[in-house]
C-alpha cells in the first residue's frame, strides 16, 4: 500500500476521518460534506444521483492511518498480523 491510497479523491489530502458511502467509495468526511453542501447532487466518483447519503465510518482504514502504516509497513503480512487478515483484505478492495 502506498500513501496515495489514503488520500481523499475529492481533496487529494490524507484522510483523517474516512467514511464509505453506499457506492462503496471512501472519502474524508469533511470533503464529502462540503461536496454535498455546495449543491452537488451526485456521488463524486461515479456521478450517480444521490439515493442514499448515509456516511459509514471506515474503521479499518482509519486504524491503518492512525497506526502510521502509510506504506511504511514492510509488507502486507506485517499489516495483516496487526489488524487481522479479513480486516486488511477488506481495506484493499
Amino acid at each position: 500500500m502506498q500513501k496515495g491510497d489514503f488520500r481523499c479523491p475529492i481533496s487529494l489530502e490524507l484522510m483523517t476521518n474516512p467514511i464509505t458511502l453506499s457506492t462503496g467509495h471512501t472519502y474524508d468526511r469533511s470533503s464529502i460534506l462540503k461536496w454535498f453542501a455546495t449543491g452537488n447532487h451526485t456521488f463524486p466518483k461515479t456521478c450517480e444521483s444521490l439515493v442514499c447519503i448515509d456516511l459509514l465510518p471506515n474503521v479499518a482504514l482509519k486504524k491503518l492511518i492512525n497506526l502510521g502504516l502509510l506504506g511504511s509497513a514492510g509488507n502486507s503480512r506485517e499489516v495483516s498480523s496487526t489488524l487481522g487478515e479479513e480486516t486488511f483484505s477488506s481495506v484493499l478492495k
